[in-house]
Order: structure tokens, then sequence, then C-alpha cells
């Protein structure tokens, strides 16, 4: 099992507190920041072979520090700094040739938080149904009734309905990664255009968690966050 991290993002949502950090940065506790959460929380439940950080240029005033705090797990890492914004599923551009073939890869966004995700029953799930991706969603209620119309006349009533909404975790096939990335030559993409359109060819699975996973989006975000771990 392949590991793979994504600091690249901007955090302009957070800004002031990303002027001079970036979101994974971000304390969650006195002692954890965001994205050593998230490794904690993997590899205690699964073995991971090899660490992949994908950073911004941004990144670059804090590369020791990233590399003090996954020095701690005695895991093989690499850090990769991409001087260039190539969208959530564009950044594995940047490590497609390092993978090794017929294993999987673990792909975490770290603006995220969650307490015990059961990723070994994700491994589970996507090697039984034999899924090339596994998308990893939660369940999302809304409060209150939505209106289907076109224009002005009322067409459907849905009260209350419920959705599968994105965590922000895959687990991919590294054969179907490396095949995609020979056939397209992509310099930006988002995980949603890839999923698209790899869902033409490839079994896309979607398992769904019972566990909360929080997106450290807005300052609201993060408050609520660090509330829960007081």
């Amino acid at each position: 099992m392949q590991l793979a991290l994504l600091l690249a993002g901007l955090g302009e949502r957070l800004r002031p507190l990303t002027i001079l950090t970036i979101k994974p940065l971000l304390p969650i506790t006195n002692d954890k920041l965001a994205f050593l959460n998230i490794v904690d929380q993997v590899v205690k439940k699964i073995n991971v072979h090899r660490i992949y950080i994908i950073m911004s240029y941004l990144a670059y005033p804090w590369l020791e520090e990233v590399k003090a705090c996954l020095d701690k797990y005695k895991i093989p890492y690499e850090l990769i700094v991409d001087d260039r914004l190539r969208g959530t599923f564009g950044q594995l551009k940047s490590i497609i040739k390092k993978l090794p073939e017929n294993d999987e890869l673990l792909l975490l966004n770290t603006d995220l938080y969650f307490k015990d995700l059961e990723f070994n029953k994700v491994i589970q799930f996507h090697n039984d149904l034999n899924c090339d991706i596994t998308i990893v969603c939660q369940k999302f209620k809304l409060k209150f009734g939505v209106i289907e119309a076109e224009n002005y006349l009322f067409r459907k009533w849905i009260e209350k309905p419920e959705f599968k909404i994105v965590t922000g975790i895959y687990l991919l096939n590294t054969n179907v990664l490396k095949q995609f990335f020979k056939r397209y030559d992509i310099n930006f993409m988002d995980m949603n255009e890839f999923i698209n359109l790899i869902s033409k060819n490839h079994k896309v699975c979607v398992y769904t968690t019972n566990q909360e996973v929080y997106d450290i989006g807005t300052l609201a975000d993060y408050m609520r966050i660090l509330n829960s771990c007081s």
C-alpha cells in the first residue's frame, strides 16, 4: 500500500491563518498538526510501504518541519514540490513514475479531520468488489425539502433528501493510474474530471463511512474542529 498526501492547496478561504502557513500545518491540538492526524489515523490501521507528500511552491518554508514530522514514523517517504498548480488529480503526475505496479494508492487531501476511520474496511471493500477506484463518501441529509422546477413550473418535491458527499479520500489501483497517464498528457485536472472520465471504462465504487469527516475549509470549520478536540 502506497500513501499520497496532498499539501498543495492555497488555503485562500482560511486567511489570515494561512498567510504564514499552509492548511495541513495548522494545529488541531497542542501537539498535533492537521496532516499528522491523518498520517496517525492511516498507519495505525493499515501497513503503508511508502508515503508521498506532494507540496506546492508555497510550502518551501516548511519543508524541514514536514520532514521532522515524518521522520518519527520510520516509513520511507518522499517530498515532492511542484511549482505548478495542477488540480487535485493532476498532482499525481509528479509521482506516477515512482509508484509500483500491481499495488494500491491511498490518496487523501490533507485539509481533513477525522477520528478512527475504518481504512482496513475500505481496502477490504475495494478488493472484494474488484474495484479499480474507490471513493470514500459520507451521508449528508438536508434539513429542508427541495423543489425541482422548470422556469416557474413545479415539477417535483423531494422531502429532506440524502446525498453521498465526497470526503477527499480515495483508493486507486496503481496500474489504472499508470495507464491513464500514458494515454493522457495532462497538466491540470481536478478529481471530478478524472472520475467522470475513468468511470466510462473502469469500475469506480463508492464506500460510505459512518464516521464523520470534517473539511478544514473556512475559519468556521476550523473553529468547530478545535472545539470538538478540546
